[in-house]
């Protein structure tokens, strides 16, 4: 159950799917491997003080859960087992992941400093946001709502950005 996730045993758990995950992968760049590697050791290594900040579930079976220095894992059984995908997400710099906003098969991710990444295909990938990029603080969760993905985040030079 995904709820088995929330405890300190799974966020360990998670952290070591993380790093076999890294080390395991294959066709990409040595130093964007190393990269992934050193951050998922260093999740390990600090333990389970990070915590998950975000659940979401398309139906009975299919989730994402999401946290603390881009951490990002999917289930297709209910929770039982789950998987990495830090790198489906284009979040290089490990930004926290606050919060997941679903709309139809879009799928939104909210940071911190403004990152925002959309998946158009129910989270199989997803990309920056240009929102994201204009963006230059953290969106509050609490100024998400069902149907609006941003809702007057403060941008550069104090200019409001509302995305829907």
């Amino acid at each position: 159950m995904w709820r088995d996730l929330e405890t300190t045993a799974g966020w360990a758990q998670a952290a070591a799917l993380m790093l076999a995950d890294a080390e395991s992968r294959t066709g990409i760049d040595a130093r964007e491997q190393a990269d992934l590697v050193a951050e998922a050791k260093r999740l390990v290594d600090d333990g389970p003080d990070k915590p998950f900040l975000d659940v979401h579930f398309s139906d009975s079976k299919n989730g994402l859960i999401v946290g603390a220095f881009g951490m990002a894992l999917s289930t297709a059984d209910g929770g039982l087992s789950w998987k990495p995908i830090d790198h489906l997400v284009p979040n290089r710099k490990h930004k926290h992941i606050y919060r997941i906003v679903a709309q139809k098969a879009q799928l939104w991710l909210v940071g911190e400093q403004g990152a925002l990444f959309l998946s158009r295909d129910g989270g199989r990938s997803f990309e920056p946001s240009p929102m994201g990029n204009f963006l230059q603080t953290v969106v509050s969760p609490l100024s998400i709502r069902p149907g609006v993905c941003l809702s007057r985040a403060l941008g550069p030079a104090g200019s409001n950005a509302t995305a829907s």
